[in-house]
């Protein structure tokens, strides 16, 4: 959030829009965050049990364990997941309950975003008189929304295109393994657009949106689209190429998509990537 008074306008106007098609009133939103610079880190922390059997509450506190190491300066923790629990070095999947053990040690996997950027974007969603009731990573929304059951089991990655951002999240063993996201999204495309065709922004988002692809067909050099060029209301349109529209959509396209690539193959999950994609996100339709 760079302006606060036009995103408290986008604000009011998206939440009209939703109670408008609801046909409800709401007064509390579960806010998605997308920017701040959303991050992944994995921590581990356990407790003595002491030879008898484990119980909830022994869970409980090794899980609050790792969620207070987890403080980092300027971050906010978004999520706290349990990704697996060790009774005396055995690893189960599941918490231990009801079993005899030692030590219990449970692994959790952090999902964090930039505290300031957090802050700024519940502060503008307050001024519009909601209550914040919870804040989610983008990413991992958009996966619990589009993969079904076996994809997270199986393992699968969801890219989410959004205008400024493309945010990535992994999930395999029916859980969220890896959350991140790059600072290049469908704006900058727009913007590619405009400078290539000399055009205002609005008209060149327009152009994206009706004829806009990174994929080249056959019939691209024989489609033309109408240009009108920024600074020229008098002037005649110029007619173009729809394939020169795509020549200059593509590399950006590539770029967004080598940058997730690189940052998941750096983490290591190339593999999963390679086995089973999702794209969503309105920039993901071109």
């Amino acid at each position: 959030v760079v302006d606060m008074e036009a995103a408290e306008t986008a604000i009011r106007c998206a939440v009209d829009a939703a109670e408008r098609m609801a046909g409800v009133r709401a007064e509390g939103v579960i806010v998605n965050l997308t920017g701040g610079r959303i991050a992944s880190h994995r921590l581990s922390a356990g407790t003595i049990v002491g030879g008898r059997a484990v119980r909830a509450s022994d869970v409980d506190y090794a899980l609050d364990e790792a969620a207070v190491a987890s403080a980092r300066d300027g971050r906010s923790a978004l999520h706290s997941l349990p990704t697996g629990f060790a009774l005396d070095g055995s690893p189960t999947a599941r918490p231990p309950i009801g079993m005899v053990g030692n030590e219990l040690r449970a692994d959790l996997h952090i999902v964090s975003a930039e505290a300031a950027a957090a802050r700024n974007l519940i502060l503008a969603v307050e001024r519009c008189h909601l209550t914040v009731e919870a804040m989610a990573a983008t990413p991992y929304a958009c996966g619990l929304a589009c993969l079904v059951e076996d994809e997270m089991e199986l393992g699968a990655a969801v890219i989410d295109l959004g205008a400024g951002t493309t945010s990535m999240a992994v999930f395999e063993r029916g859980r969220l393994v890896h959350c991140d996201a790059v600072a290049v999204g469908g704006a900058h495309v727009s913007m590619d657009v405009a400078r290539g065709l000399t055009l205002a922004l609005s008209d060149a988002e327009r152009l994206k949106i009706h004829h806009g692809a990174c994929v080249s067909s056959p019939a691209d050099e024989r489609e033309t689209i109408v240009v009108s060029h920024a600074g020229e209301d008098g002037a005649r349109p110029t007619y173009l190429p729809k394939a020169h529209l795509t020549r200059i959509i593509r590399p950006r396209v590539e770029e967004i998509l080598e940058l997730a690539r690189d940052r998941l193959t750096a983490a290591g999950y190339g593999a999963v990537v390679a086995r089973r994609l999702v794209l969503c996100g309105g920039a993901s339709q071109l």
